[in-house]
């Protein structure tokens, strides 16, 4: 395929707009001005269709031109310097694309593409069979073209420089990845594509110099219509990743580029396919070349950290996707059946390190679901923990597991701590440690240490709800009132349906002796939540403080009746005779605790609302049972 003369104007046209969206209408005023008859969409499609052939590029999946949809095209990929021999003559317009021009995406294929350039350049722009020009003619258009190649050259190097390499005074510190687009024709691949969401981000944020916004938030801008600058503003990073899954039968191809969130200037793109197979280290690869487009150094446990796939049996990896894609949505249900495919991949590789992980987090909240009690949700937990450390001792996010189950569960504070300090190591960029160890550090009573955390998870993950949720109880814990109101207050206006942080702010709305509000606060988390126990030990606390306690004893009398058939909480219990003012039956729900295994018994140390107990020594001597006081 020549590269004739309106598609060589069109390719320099797009270089010039330095990566920007070239519009229509501004295509067609340049190179076919008023005055001239043509049928615009026609000629339009026809230069776009042999540049593309030219470059070896698709519209589906383009490695240089980009289609905006009903605006206009876009040059996305990286262009920089090449160095013209200027012994060879005389070049034309195809040739002087060839050789000027080189990306990081095409460095394989350029040989090929520049001896099909190269060998059919004589007939550039004489491919249409009109009359060959005169001598003189001849000489003034090779005169013409001469000054055309100085302008693309220049053109070149002005925007080689712009597309290379972020430069130091742009360093990228912090990105986020979108989620990626399913791309397969088959929406029941979209756990499949989110799963690769969700491990590219797991990669990148190995890195222990790269701040990389997590899942949560990241996938809160599926299907958005904000711009690329509006995201990077909200979540306050420098750069982009977005791209698409495209999976047949036996392979997968992913597409990716950078992007910089300040400009919405494309700063790289690749793309990269391997058999199913070889899945794992496909998103190690991509991971790595992110990595190394953003020029962050790797230190060599950030290379350890990325060079760590192992095979992987592909109907366990996708028994894992499937199970990873409903624990994302955290209802009762979806956590029953993410349980179901975690075993299912265990069944089908049963060295399969991340799937007992995965499984390991199913069993460690469902407690919190009502779908096991607290001593079964532990040991199930701590059984598939400890096989996944076994088969893969790096596993960060096991470690990270390891340790919520050492401080909810066993009370081993200095076991809990090595293992937090472990997950941090392996893995520095994991939101969920860090938002763990602040609950660690919290329940130890070092609040400076636990709001540092809490702030660190809501960097990595600004949208997350239980990560602003707890900000605001970790203020509330540190006695802080006034910072937890403003901060749950502000997190109810962006995330009103959420009951976790309607409960938190019940209690620190008590703490201000604002107790009519705290009510509304438990009531809304009651109705939010459909009448969870928490919730109305909560609504009944608060009603027994603010002068209620005929409707505080028909709630406590309510759970108790529930107790029978489902599980509750007995330190919920517990609460409600502290707000009735009956220290005795609140001393013996809360021993009753205890002997559960509750996990809510972390916080005795430092939960506000048990401060009426705290001189007595029936419970001066359960904090010590639980390893405070020693």
């Amino acid at each position: 395929m020549s590269l004739q003369d309106k598609p060589f104007h069109l390719l320099v046209l797009l270089l010039k707009a330095n990566g920007e969206v070239v519009t229509r209408d501004e295509i067609r005023s340049k190179l076919w001005p008023e005055g001239t008859f043509i049928e615009f969409d026609d000629s339009l499609n026809a230069a776009m269709k042999k540049l593309r052939a030219a470059l070896a590029d698709t519209a589906e999946h383009p490695r240089f031109l980009e289609t905006v949809r009903k605006v206009g095209y876009r040059f996305v990929a990286p262009v920089t310097r090449m160095v013209a021999d200027s012994a060879v003559a005389p070049i034309t317009a195809s040739a002087a694309n060839s050789s000027m021009i080189s990306t990081d995406s095409d460095a394989q294929e350029r040989p090929s593409l520049d001896q099909e350039l190269a060998a059919k350049s004589a007939s550039v722009l004489r491919s249409d069979g009109r009359p060959r020009p005169s001598r003189s003619a001849l000489v003034h258009q090779k005169l013409l073209r001469a000054l055309a190649i100085l302008f693309f050259a220049a053109l070149v190097l002005s925007v080689g420089i712009y597309f290379h390499k972020p430069s130091r005074e742009s360093k990228i510190q912090s990105i986020v990845v979108l989620p990626l687009e399913n791309l397969s024709g088959n929406p029941q691949q979209q756990y499949f594509v989110d799963g690769m969401t969700d491990e590219l981000i797991t990669d990148l944020a190995k890195v222990s110099s790269l701040s990389v916004i997590s899942r949560t938030s990241a996938m809160q801008y599926k299907g958005t219509k904000k711009t690329l600058p509006e995201i990077g503003r909200e979540l306050s990073v420098d750069a982009v990743v977005e791209g698409s899954v495209v999976r047949s039968e036996n392979a997968v191809r992913i597409t990716v580029q950078l992007i910089s969130a300040r400009n919405d200037r494309h700063l790289w793109a690749e793309s990269y396919e391997r058999q199913t197979e070889n899945i794992v280290q496909l998103q190690e690869d991509v991971a790595a070349a992110i990595a190394d487009q953003i020029q962050i150094k790797l230190t060599p446990a950030d290379k350890q950290r990325l060079s760590h796939a192992k095979p992987v049996n592909p109907e366990a990896h996708e028994a894992y996707l499937k199970g990873l894609y409903f624990w994302n949505q955290r209802t009762t249900e979806s956590l029953k059946t993410s349980i179901a495919y975690f075993e299912e991949g265990i069944r089908k590789d049963p060295r399969y390190a991340f799937a007992y992980s995965g499984l390991a987090d199913a069993y460690d909240v469902a407690a919190d679901y009502d779908l096991l009690s607290p001593r079964e949700s532990y040991s199930k937990a701590k059984t598939m923990v400890l096989k996944a450390l076994d088969l893969d001792p790096d596993l960060a996010q096991a470690h990270a597991t390891l340790a919520d189950l050492k401080a909810a569960y066993e009370w081993d504070w200095p076991g809990a701590e090595a293992e937090f300090r472990r997950a941090l190591k392996l893995n520095p960029g994991y939101a969920t440690t860090h938002h763990w160890y602040a609950q660690y550090l919290t329940s130890r009573g070092r609040h400076p240490e636990a709001l540092a955390e809490i702030h660190r998870a809501m960097e990595l993950d600004p949208l997350s709800p239980s990560i602003n949720a707890f900000a605001g109880s970790a203020f509330y814990m540190a006695r802080q009132y006034d910072k937890s109101v403003e901060q749950l207050v502000k997190m109810t206006e962006t995330e009103p349906t959420y009951p976790v942080a309607h409960y938190f702010l019940g209690f620190s709305r008590e703490q201000r002796r604002e107790l009519k509000e705290a009510v509304k606060e438990f009531q809304k988390a009651v109705d939010l939540s459909g009448g969870d126990p928490s919730y109305l030990a909560g609504l009944a606390h608060a009603y027994a403080l603010s002068g209620g306690p005929h409707q505080a004893e028909a709630i406590c009398d309510k759970l108790q009746r529930r107790a029978r058939t489902e599980y509750v909480s007995s330190y919920d219990i517990a609460l409600i005779y502290i707000g009735l003012r009956e220290k005795q039956q609140a001393l013996a729900w809360l021993n009753r605790a205890y002997e559960e295994g509750d996990p809510n018994m972390n916080f005795l140390n430092v939960e506000p609302a048990l401060d009426e107990l705290r001189s007595d020594d029936r419970f001066q001597q359960l904090l010590h049972r639980v390893g405070f006081n020693q």
